[in-house]
C-alpha cells in the first residue's frame, strides 16, 4: 500500500510545540507547562538539524516553524508572541541563550545552549532568518506553495 501523501495524519501545531521552539525567549512558559522545571535536556529544541530530522522522518513529531523562523521585525508577530514578551525583538534571538539558563547536559555530553544553526548561517541566527525569509518569499517557493498547501492538507 502507497504511503498517505500528507505530513500530518492529526493535527498541526500545538502549545507544546510553541514552548519548545522559545524555551530560550519565553522560559516561564515551559516552566508552567512542565512543573517548575525544563524538559529533559535531550528533548529541549538544540539544533535545527535534530529537529529536522526527527519532523521528516517521525510520524509522531508534528511540529511546524513558527512565525519567529521569519520575522525581520516584531511587527510581523503575533502580539502574544514569545519573543515579543520582553518588549524587544532581534531576529533569531529565540535562538540563542541571551538569559545563560541552564538548560542542562544531552546524554552524549553536549551543554544545550545556543541552537545549532546550519553552516550557511555562518553561526549567525539573525543571518538564519534573513536567510529562511529570503528563501520563503522567493520565486521557487511561490511557484510550488501549491504542492506545500496538499502536503499539509491532504491532496484532492
Amino acid at each position: 500500500m502507497p504511503e498517505p501523501r500528507f505530513l500530518w495524519g492529526t493535527h498541526f501545531s500545538s502549545a507544546a510545540a510553541v514552548i519548545y521552539y522559545l524555551v530560550r525567549a519565553v522560559p516561564g512558559a515551559m516552566l508552567k507547562l512542565q512543573g517548575g522545571r525544563f524538559d529533559e535536556s535531550d528533548r529541549l529544541f538544540n539544533s535545527l538539524l535534530g529537529t529536522w530530522m526527527s519532523v521528516t522522518t517521525s510520524t509522531s513529531d508534528v511540529k511546524e516553524l513558527i512565525p519567529e523562523f521569519f520575522a525581520l521585525t516584531d511587527s510581523e508577530l503575533p502580539v502574544e508572541s514569545g519573543a515579543r514578551a520582553n518588549g524587544w525583538y532581534h531576529p533569531g534571538d529565540f535562538l540563542c541563550n541571551l538569559q545563560n539558563l541552564d538548560f542542562g547536559t544531552r546524554q552524549d555530553g553536549g551543554r544545550v545552549d545556543n541552537v545549532g544553526l546550519p553552516p550557511w548561517a555562518h553561526n549567525s541566527a539573525e543571518q538564519f532568518i534573513k536567510m529562511n525569509r529570503a528563501a520563503l518569499e522567493s520565486e521557487h517557493v511561490s511557484q510550488r506553495l501549491h504542492e506545500w498547501i496538499d502536503l499539509i492538507f491532504g491532496c484532492r
